[in-house]
């Protein structure tokens, strides 16, 4: 058998920085076939990231998709003229490979990262989900006891239940007393198993699902009589004057209001020295202005901050 000698004709100089590349052309002599011409035409393919946070140098060119394209085209109407099973074959693939570059776009535009350098995010595995249902179950504020059931090996209902889960909505802590189990699902269906099963389980056990009370802010109460004389007095202890004197008179007319009040205080060290009396007719809501009041007149020390 003799030796066959073939150029591949697969050589092509790389551009410095990766900015393209070299690719040798060919003409076609009489007598002799395909041979290089000694020229080299310049091949660029589009780089660059819509972001201008990723600093990725840019450069327009051609994409891998319109060479495919172009490839498959051409590769087609040689073989109209010159049919081949090897040449059928080459276009398969080719078409395969421009199929996986339509395929990887559009998982990117679906993570919404097309046209950047950012990665596609990872498929999601069982545990994935499984720990994403675990960490809602860990969340609901209801007396249930809820977990997950992994299907196990040997499953009584076949091939088809093998890597299932089921939920298990308890009513009792040992799940011993009464309980719902699901149907067997793959995990990326658990959300939703969970959200059927606690709905059926309400409807036979709303009981379970009573908002609990709002935990609204209570309504400042009302202030009594004796708050207000509370505040006062306070006042009176912390004053500086030291000799104030709060004292009852006579009852009043409403029932909030059950006593008038009368305010004492003496301008100097001793009780014996100079003092000012107030009106006899306060109400105890009214002390607190009317101390302030007499104290200013007088002008001695202001009362303190409570």
């Amino acid at each position: 058998m003799s030796k066959i000698e073939i150029d591949l004709k697969d050589d092509f100089e790389t551009i410095k920085d990766s900015k393209g590349y070299l690719l040798p052309k060919y003409n076609v002599i009489d007598g002799k076939g395909i041979e290089k011409t000694g020229e080299k035409l310049k091949l660029e393919f589009v780089k660059g990231s819509r972001l201008g946070c990723e600093n990725i140098e840019k450069n327009d060119g051609i994409l891998h998709e319109t060479l495919l394209s172009v490839m498959i085209v051409d590769l087609k109407n040689k073989n109209k003229l010159v049919p081949s099973d090897e040449t059928i074959a080459a276009i398969n693939y080719l078409e395969s490979a421009l199929f996986q570059l339509y395929k990887r776009q559009i998982n990117r535009a679906k993570d919404g990262i097309l046209g950047t350098y950012a990665k596609v995010k990872a498929e999601k595995t069982d545990f994935d989900y499984l720990h994403e249902v675990r960490s809602t179950i860990s969340k609901i504020e209801l007396p249930l006891y809820i977990k997950i059931q992994p299907n196990p090996a040997n499953s009584e209902f076949g091939e088809n239940t093998k890597n299932t889960y089921s939920i298990l909505v308890a009513f009792q802590k040992s799940l011993k007393g009464k309980y719902l189990e699901s149907c067997w699902v793959q995990a990326s269906e658990l959300h939703q198993e969970l959200r059927d099963t606690l709905a059926y389980t309400k409807k036979i056990h709303p009981e379970l699902f009573l908002d609990k009370k709002e935990n609204k802010p209570k309504e400042p109460k009302e202030k009594t009589e004796e708050d207000y004389i509370m505040e006062l007095d306070k006042i009176i202890k912390k004053h500086p004057l030291g000799f104030i004197k709060l004292s009852k008179t006579k009852a009043g007319e409403s029932e909030t209001d059950s006593f008038l009040y009368k305010i004492t205080f003496s301008v100097y060290s001793h009780i014996y020295g100079k003092l000012d009396y107030g009106k006899d007719s306060i109400q105890a809501r009214d002390l607190k202005d009317e101390l302030k009041q007499m104290l200013d007149r007088a002008g001695v020390s202001k009362t303190k901050q409570q």
